[in-house]
């Protein structure tokens, strides 16, 4: 497909912090309500190939790199960045482009941030469409990073991961390896933001070969910096969001329709927290659970999620 043929617009906008935003445009100008699309990470950026689950022809969709991630500046930049900075920075988007009511999509953490947003504009929203829930509680980041999940189903995987760690330390490897990726010895930085992105990457696709297809360090790839450096930097902060706060407050979102999807086998995001999600909800969220993993690489996952963003 070409993309650009379907670009609007697209540029930076100036937020808090020093930050600048990258945004494009894309779509169909004259669609009734335009779609906010949430990427993943934190730290993940928008790719092109988000674009294939759209429908340029019917759908205006608005996307963005949050502070820190892809073309928006400083790059990897953990100052200023935080979870209330990001909704503040999609409200500022909307009104820039001059966007009343919109529709969100999001997975993973762009799950986290779509609620928190709807939650904090709740008069804004008309509907969502959210894959992969992730609600920020410890709990959720235990099943993530702390292994509670992994050691389980990928006892090696896990067991690589937390290697890297001096023993003395492993009871706060996230800050371990947050210092690391701050390492004077790129070599260094480099390993370790390798090693963070192998074992994401081993527990949302259920592929077994995933590993070999890990950057190796001489080909390796800049942008997965700040991939790492930002999900370390939310971790460690619980995601910047008060405890079970998403919960606590959908009864200010339980007018808005909301789509569910999750993967029966989502290791990296528990199936449980959709269950949860749409439980507290009630009647105007929908889950729809796939027998597939987190990534949307996954057949069933992506097939499922592609025809539900492309009928928003």
């Amino acid at each position: 497909m070409e993309f650009k043929k379907h670009l609007n617009g697209s540029g930076l906008l100036k937020v808090s912090g020093g930050h600048l935003l990258y945004w494009e445009d894309w779509g169909n100008p004259k669609a009734k309500v335009p779609i906010f699309y949430l990427h993943g990470g934190p730290g993940a950026g928008f790719k092109d190939k988000d674009k294939l689950f759209f429908n340029p022809a019917r759908q205006r969709v608005i996307f963005f790199d949050q502070r820190g991630s892809g073309r928006s500046k400083p790059f990897a930049s953990t100052k200023d960045n935080a979870t209330g900075n990001l909704v503040i920075d999609i409200d500022r988007l909307r009104k820039h482009l001059k966007i009343g009511v919109v529709d969100l999509a999001g997975g993973s953490w762009g799950s986290t941030l779509a609620l928190c947003y709807a939650i904090a504009n709740p008069e804004v929203v008309q509907k969502m469409f959210l894959w992969g829930i992730f609600l920020s509680r410890q709990i959720d980041l235990d099943y993530y990073f702390h292994g509670e999940g992994a050691k389980i189903y990928f006892p090696e995987v896990w067991q690589r991961f937390i290697s890297m760690v001096p023993v003395i330390e492993q009871s706060d490897a996230i800050n371990y390896y947050a210092k690391q990726f701050e390492h004077l010895d790129s070599t260094v930085r480099q390993r370790y933001v390798n090693e963070w992105v192998l074992y994401e990457n081993s527990l949302m696709n259920l592929d077994d070969q995933i590993a070999k297809k890990i950057l190796d360090l001489e080909d390796y790839d800049e942008s997965i910096l700040a991939l790492a450096k930002l999900e370390a930097h939310f971790f460690i902060n619980q995601c910047f969001i008060d405890e079970n706060y998403i919960l606590k407050n959908v009864k200010l979102i339980k007018h808005i329709p909301i789509q569910v999807v999750h993967g029966r086998y989502d290791f990296a995001c528990m199936p449980n927290s959709a269950f949860e999600l749409k439980e507290a909800i009630g009647d105007s969220c929908s889950l729809h659970v796939v027998p597939g993993g987190h990534s949307r690489s996954d057949p069933t996952t992506r097939e499922v999620i592609k025809a539900y963003l492309s009928s928003l």
